[in-house]
C-alpha cells in the first residue's frame, strides 16, 4: 500500500481535523509507521468526550456554543498525534474555524445528504479492504472497536457523520474558488495543474483567515479565559 494510501487510511480513522493538519504526515519521503495502540489511544479519548454529558460553555461565535469538553477533547487528540506545543489559543482558533466553515456552508445554502456521505464512506472502506495490509486493517479495527461501536455503525453512521462534514466544506472551498473566478479575483484557468491549485489554495486560505480574523469570539469560561495569550 502506497505511502500517500496510507495517509488516506489515516485520516479517514483518526480525525480528519486533526490529522490532516499534523505536520508528521506532512513529508512525502517519511516512511510513516504508526504504532496501532495509538489508534486504540486515540479512539478511547473520542469515545470518553463523546461519552461526556458536561455541557458548561467553553467560548462563543454568534450563537454557536462550544463546550469544555470539546476543547479539552481537540487538544488532547492533537497532544496525542504528536503535537506536544499546541496552546489553548490554537485549539480554539482550529475549532472556530471549522465552525464558521460549517456555519458559511450552510449561509450558500450548500448541503452535502447523510446519503452522499454514507456513500463515499462505504466506498472508503471497500478501498481500505482491498488495498491495505493485515497489520493496516487490523489497526483500523482496532480503532473501531476502541471506539464502542461496530463496524457496520462505524461505516454507515459514525464515519458517514465525519465525512458529511468533510465534503461540505471541500464544496465550500470549491464554491469560493467559483465565486472568485466569477468576480474576477482570480484567474480561471482551463485545467488544474499544481501551480494553479497552489493559486487556489492561498486564495481560500488568505480568504478564510480574513473571515476567521473579523469573527468575534467570546470566551465564556474563565478557566479557559486564563490559559489563553492571544484570545481575550
Amino acid at each position: 500500500m502506497s505511502k500517500k494510501k496510507w495517509i488516506a487510511v489515516v485520516m479517514l480513522c483518526v480525525s480528519l481535523a486533526v490529522i490532516i493538519a499534523l505536520p508528521a504526515f506532512a513529508s512525502n519521503n517519511a516512511q510513516i509507521k504508526i504504532p496501532r495502540d495509538f489508534f486504540v489511544k486515540f479512539a478511547k479519548t473520542i469515545k470518553y468526550y463523546n461519552g461526556n454529558n458536561d455541557s458548561k460553555v467553553a467560548f462563543k461565535i454568534g450563537n454557536i456554543q462550544v463546550p469544555v469538553s470539546e476543547v479539552e477533547k481537540k487538544k488532547e487528540l492533537l497532544e496525542q498525534a504528536g503535537n506536544g506545543n499546541v496552546t489553548y489559543d490554537e485549539v480554539v482558533k482550529s475549532i472556530a474555524r471549522n465552525k464558521i466553515l460549517l456555519e458559511e456552508a450552510k449561509k450558500r445554502g450548500i448541503e452535502i445528504t447523510f446519503e452522499q456521505a454514507k456513500k463515499r464512506s462505504l466506498q472508503e472502506k471497500d478501498e481500505i479492504y482491498k488495498n491495505a495490509d493485515k497489520d493496516q486493517i487490523a489497526a483500523v479495527e482496532e480503532y473501531i472497536k476502541a471506539l464502542g461501536i461496530s463496524s457496520d455503525e462505524y461505516w454507515n453512521d459514525y464515519n458517514a457523520k465525519e465525512y458529511q462534514i468533510y465534503m461540505t466544506v471541500n464544496a465550500l472551498y470549491e464554491d469560493i474558488i467559483k465565486e472568485a473566478e466569477q468576480g474576477g479575483k482570480i484567474e480561471k484557468f482551463p485545467s488544474k495543474t499544481g501551480e494553479t491549485k497552489e493559486i487556489q489554495k492561498k486564495f481560500v486560505e488568505d480568504y478564510i483567515e480574513n473571515f476567521l480574523n473579523n469573527t468575534k469570539i467570546e470566551v465564556v469560561d474563565s478557566d479557559l479565559k486564563g490559559k489563553l495569550k492571544e484570545i481575550k
